[in-house]
């Protein structure tokens, strides 16, 4: 929208300027410090995640996708392969939500997930959670 706006388009960096070339160049001394060496080491953990959990699931016969949209600010989405399913449950605002049972592992949650007295997770608004199952 912003290239269609000649006032915004004018404050669009010249990819081919020095001066844009030169701001863009990366700091690597920034990666040890807060809060860039946390987020390094969250995207490194998920990094070894993904390969660790879905990239064998992957590599399985894919066999469909499923989705369901239990409330207007909750998505549940499922993939299924050979070798089993993976789940993704995430709240995007409003109110928390409990999926209720979620057969499997939970390989991944968001810190705010937490459980309630019967051991079923609840989703607080802007959370997500990842459940692999394995055939």
């Amino acid at each position: 929208a912003a290239f269609a706006d000649e006032e915004k388009a004018k404050t669009i960096p010249d990819p081919t300027a020095e001066a844009t070339f030169r701001r863009s160049i990366l700091d690597w001394a920034e990666r040890e410090l807060s809060p860039h060496r946390e987020v390094l080491a969250d995207t490194t953990a998920l990094l070894h995640l993904r390969q660790r959990e879905v990239v064998p699931l992957t590599k399985t016969a894919w066999q469909g996708g499923a989705y369901a949209l239990p409330r207007p600010d909750v998505v549940d989405v499922t993939w299924s392969f050979a070798g089993g399913t993976l789940r993704f449950v995430g709240v995007f605002g409003g109110d928390a939500y409990a999926p209720g049972p979620l057969p499997g592992r939970v390989i991944w949650r968001s810190p705010s997930v937490s459980q309630d007295e019967n051991g079923s997770l609840v989703l607080p608004a802007w959370s997500g959670v990842f459940v692999k199952e394995v055939r």
